[in-house]
């Protein structure tokens, strides 16, 4: 193997570093021109890539998407991926598993060719063939942890054969090799270790006095010729921010409308979530205030019957969709089937649901629509946070309490633990110790409860008479204001 001028670009491929996209191969070498600092004019870069799909085996998969691949196909990808770069450094761990001997062959021959373009290979591999460790140039040998040979391919026999381990004629070295260290060959390991670190010694500080060699100024005009001619068809600059945005920006286009699964998902959600919005808000008070002052305005009926038929109205739909949510949710998480119990829990719900749709018009009618929609999720996160559900009440810190009786959420909150778990039966269980069977213990953990149940239903009421009373004053002042 040759040693790179610049280490800085290196590149690794683990043996499970498989590269799936949502993309087909072609498209996939292709546009990985965003790593490349080598910059090729459009004809070499299609002539590159051909050859390393015709070296590696992939010109009957090139249409083919990427997960959709073999094992093998998904590895020489991957690897092919990383070569177009044209990296100083490639390691790889065990490359041809997964191959077949013809491709395995293949693979290694081009990572050869690699070599000799002044890229340093190393490879991680496992019983190579004679043909494949015939293209090697330097071997390193480990087991269990320890060097047992470091240096050129050409000199590992004689190093062996010093330790008295004579490998037959016509015998694959990597086999030999392999059967040396794993004893099957008999003989002293710890002597072949410490011949084979001496060698190493011997090997290093020939390396050195080499480069020193080379770095001399008797030799710097051919090594510099050598350099020259290395890097004679590619010029290497850097591509530009924009350059590599524009090239992923495609990329990551390919990869949206190849995942149709995830994306239509997303989009079915949104227009799911948007059709609902639409009609629990449609042609509500905050839509038709201007109709409504219009329409009062010239005597055709007043504010009082107006906002009345409009919450009656009103009021089915939110009795059928809180009792939808209450009878599936109740039931499938197996929530105890007392009439008592239900109809707490429906009330809860119901009251709460009338509360979100009046707090619905309270923003709609006093600040307008498009600025209600913004604050209402705004004010609803400080109403969660104190609501007890995330943080329990009694942890609260003593000046923030307070806080807690100003939201809603709270008093929903409690109204469900107490109506599911208040004085109710200890809970099914097959350990031999339940700490949380008690349902009293869970309500205690969670300090609940502060107050009586029917206290939670008159404030929850309250809530929604108050934002009522505060629409209804809102709606007159602006009766008032539109006659002046």
């Amino acid at each position: 193997m040759l040693k790179a001028n610049d280490k800085s670009d290196t590149t690794r491929i683990l043996d499970d570093d498989y590269k799936i996209h949502m993309q087909e191969s072609k498209k996939l070498l292709k546009l990985d021109k965003s790593q490349i600092c080598i910059e090729f004019n459009d004809i070499c870069y299609s002539v590159h890539v051909n050859d390393i799909v015709k070296n590696l085996g992939l010109s009957s998969c090139l249409n083919t998407l990427a997960n959709k691949l073999s094992g093998g196909e998904q590895k020489r990808l991957s690897i092919g991926v990383e070569m177009i770069t044209k990296p100083s450094v490639l390691l790889l761990d065990e490359p041809t598993s997964g191959l077949d001997s013809v491709t395995s062959n293949q693979l290694i021959s081009t990572l050869h060719d690699m070599a000799r373009e002044n890229c340093t290979v190393v490879c991680a591999i496992h019983q190579p063939s004679s043909q494949i460790i015939s293209l090697f140039d330097n071997i390193m040998v480990l087991s269990r942890g320890r060097c047992m040979y470091c240096g050129p391919k050409s000199e590992i026999l004689n190093t062996y054969s010093i330790a008295g381990f004579t490998c037959p004629s016509f015998y694959n070295i990597a086999e030999y090799v392999l059967e040396v260290i794993t004893e099957q060959r008999g003989g002293d390991l710890e002597n072949l270790y410490k011949i084979c670190r001496d060698e190493y010694e011997k090997f290093k500080s020939c390396s050195k006095r080499n480069k020193n060699e080379l770095d001399s100024p008797n030799n710097f005009k051919q090594k510099f010729e050598i350099q020259n001619d290395t890097n004679i068809n590619s010029t290497i600059q850097k591509k530009s921010t924009w350059q590599q945005q524009k090239i992923l920006f495609l990329r990551a286009l390919i990869c949206i409308k190849r995942d149709n699964v995830l994306t239509k998902l997303r989009l079915t959600v949104h227009v799911i979530i948007a059709l609902l919005l639409t009609a629990l808000f449609y042609n509500f008070v905050p839509m038709e205030a201007a109709v409504f002052l219009q329409e009062h305005l010239n005597n055709w009926y007043s504010l009082k019957d107006y906002y009345s038929v409009k919450v009656l109205t009103d009021f089915p739909i939110q009795i059928f969709s809180a009792s939808c949510f209450l009878f599936i949710s109740y039931y499938m998480t197996g929530q105890p089937m007392e009439y008592e119990r239900i109809l707490k829990v429906w009330g809860i719900c119901l009251l709460i649901t009338i509360l979100g749709q009046t707090c619905g018009i309270f923003a709609g009618v006093v600040f307008g629509t498009e600025l209600g929609i913004f604050l209402i999720p705004i004010c609803s996160i400080p109403l969660l946070l104190f609501s007890g559900f995330f943080l329990k009440l009694n942890e609260m810190p003593t000046y923030l309490q307070p806080i807690s009786f100003l939201s809603f959420f709270r008093f929903a909150f409690e109204g469900i633990m107490q109506a599911i778990y208040l004085d109710r039966p200890k809970l099914p269980c097959s350990e031999a110790y339940c700490h949380l069977r008690s349902s009293n213990k869970i309500l205690s953990l969670m300090g609940m409860p502060t107050m009586p149940f029917y206290l939670i239903l008159i404030i929850l009421g309250s809530w929604i008479l108050c934002l009522h009373v505060i629409v209804y004053v809102t709606l007159l002042w602006k009766i008032y204001y539109a006659k002046k």
